[in-house]
C-alpha cells in the first residue's frame, strides 16, 4: 500500500486545454502550468492574478488591490485569454494595457486552472499572444469512481473561513452538493469577501485600498445516457468600491501634496477627492458531451453560452463613465482518430452587444451602441510518428465584423477582416522523465 500511495504522488499531471484533449502534461508541446485546488487552498491564495505571481514566465501588475493583470511572457491585457471551462471570457472592450477582470473569477470555486504559456491562437482564437488561462471550476462529483457498497444518493458540503490580521479581512464560502452517484449531480457555492484597508510598515494604514465582493456558483450535471451528460452551469460576481487608490489624495505621505519614495519605486501624491471601480460579471452556459459515437466524433462537445459584464468607474461628480457588455457564445469541438494520429476539431462563434455612457462632454469609456463577431473554424493533427517523438500541426480560419456608434463627440461605421492562423509544433522525449 505504501508504494502505491508513493507511485500516486509521481503521476504526470493531465491537462485537456493546451490541445483540446486528455494529455499527459510532459506529452504535451506547449509550456504548461498547473495549479491545483489543493494548492489554492494550502498556499492561502487571494485571487486568480496572485495565484500566477510565482510562475515562471509570468509577473502580475496590480494598480490596486482589486485588480490585478498577468504579464505572460511580455503580453497583457487583451493580448493573453482569460477562459472558464472552455468559454471565452475576453470582449472586444478589453484594453491592450493592464485590465481588471481576471479579478472578477472567484478563486476558491476552482477545480484546476491550466496555464498555457505562449501562442495558442489556432485552438482558441484570437488574443492567446501571451498565453491562456483556462480556469476549470469545481464538479458536482457525480461522477467520483465508486467502489462495492459506495453508489447512489450522496450529500457533502464543506466551510471555508480566512481572517487575515494585517488587513482584518474576512473571507467565507460554503458549498454543499447532492445528487446520485453516476447519474446526477447539483453543487452550490456562496462566498463573501470582506477585505480590509492594507497595513503597511512605511506608510501605515492605507486607507481606502479595502474592498467588499459576494459571488456563488452553481452547477448541475445528468447522465442523458451511458456515454452522454449534460452540464448547466451559472456564476455570478459582484465588487463594490474598489479604489484606485494611487492616483487619490489618500496615496499622499506625510501630508498633503507630499509624493513619497520606497525604494526604488518612486510615485507622485494623487489629487483626486475618490477613483473608484465597481465590477459586475455573470456566466451562464449549457453543454452538452459525450464520447464512444466512433470516427471523428469519439468525443464530442457543444456548449451554448451568455454572460454579462458591467465596469464603472467614478472619479468626480462631472467625470464618470460606464459600460456594458452581452455575449453569446457558441462552441463546438470533437475528436476522433485518423490513420496513425489524432485529429481534432470544431469552431466556434461570439456575438459582443456593448452599450456605454459617460459625463465630461459625453466622454465613454468605449464606443456606445456597438456589436462584434467573431467566427471561426479550427482543425489540428496530433500524430505520435515515433514512440518518443510527436508533432502537432493545425490551422484556424476566422472572420471578425465590428461595428460601432458614438464615442467621444464623433461617430464611425464599422470593418470586418479574416484572418488565417497555422502553427506547427512537437516534442521529443529525452527520458521516461
Amino acid at each position: 500500500m505504501v508504494n502505491s500511495l508513493v507511485a500516486q504522488d509521481f503521476l504526470e499531471p493531465t491537462v485537456v486545454t493546451a490541445s483540446r484533449m486528455e494529455q499527459q502534461q510532459l506529452e504535451s508541446p506547449h509550456s504548461i502550468t498547473i495549479i491545483t485546488e489543493d494548492e489554492i487552498l494550502k498556499e492561502q491564495l487571494r485571487t486568480i492574478p496572485e495565484a500566477l505571481q510565482a510562475t515562471s514566465g509570468v509577473l502580475v501588475q496590480k494598480t490596486t488591490h482589486g485588480h490585478g493583470s498577468p504579464f505572460v511572457r511580455g503580453f497583457t491585457g487583451r493580448q493573453n485569454l482569460l477562459l472558464v471551462d472552455g468559454v471565452r471570457m475576453n470582449d472586444p472592450t478589453w484594453r491592450n494595457g493592464p485590465v481588471q477582470y481576471w479579478n472578477t473569477l472567484d478563486i476558491y470555486s476552482v477545480s484546476q486552472m491550466e496555464l498555457i504559456k505562449g501562442p495558442s491562437s489556432v485552438m482558441f482564437g484570437s488574443d492567446s499572444l501571451g498565453g491562456t488561462l483556462n480556469v476549470l471550476s469545481k464538479g458536482t462529483g457525480y461522477d467520483r469512481p465508486t467502489s462495492k457498497g459506495h453508489s447512489g444518493f450522496y450529500q457533502d458540503g464543506s466551510v471555508f473561513y480566512r481572517f487575515d490580521t494585517n488587513s482584518e479581512s474576512h473571507v467565507g464560502r460554503i458549498e454543499q452538493r447532492i445528487g446520485e452517484l453516476g447519474k446526477w449531480g447539483f453543487s452550490l457555492g456562496l462566498g463573501v469577501k470582506s477585505y480590509g484597508d492594507i497595513r503597511d510598515s512605511f506608510f501605515g494604514q492605507m486607507n481606502r485600498t479595502g474592498y467588499s465582493e459576494e459571488n456563488f456558483d452553481l452547477k448541475y450535471q445528468y447522465a442523458l445516457s451511458d456515454r452522454t451528460e449534460l452540464t448547466l452551469a451559472h456564476q455570478y460576481l459582484n465588487q463594490d468600491d474598489i479604489w484606485r487608490w494611487h492616483s487619490t489624495k489618500y496615496s499622499e505621505r506625510g501630508g498633503a501634496g507630499l509624493s513619497w519614495i520606497h525604494g526604488d519605486h518612486v510615485t507622485q501624491a494623487g489629487d483626486l477627492d475618490y477613483r473608484i471601480y465597481d465590477q459586475e460579471r455573470f456566466l451562464t452556459y449549457v453543454r452538452i458531451s459525450g464520447s464512444e459515437a466512433g470516427g471523428l466524433l469519439e468525443n464530442w462537445s457543444s456548449t451554448f453560452s451568455y454572460q454579462k459584464s458591467q465596469d464603472s468607474e467614478r472619479r468626480s461628480d462631472l467625470r464618470w463613465g460606464v459600460s456594458g457588455v452581452q455575449t453569446f457564445g457558441w462552441g463546438f469541438q470533437a475528436s476522433g482518430d485518423l490513420g496513425p494520429g489524432v485529429f481534432v476539431w470544431g469552431g466556434d462563434y461570439y456575438y459582443n452587444e456593448v452599450d456605454s455612457d459617460g459625463s465630461e462632454l459625453k466622454r465613454r469609456p468605449v464606443a456606445d451602441d456597438s456589436a462584434y463577431d467573431s467566427l471561426g473554424a479550427f482543425a489540428q493533427y496530433h500524430w505520435d510518428i515515433v514512440e518518443n517523438f510527436n508533432l502537432e500541426l493545425g490551422a484556424r480560419s476566422s472572420y471578425f465584423d465590428a461595428e460601432w456608434g458614438d464615442y467621444a463627440n464623433g461617430e464611425a461605421d464599422g470593418d470586418d477582416w479574416s484572418d488565417l492562423s497555422c502553427s506547427a509544433r512537437g516534442t521529443y522525449e529525452v527520458t521516461r522523465d
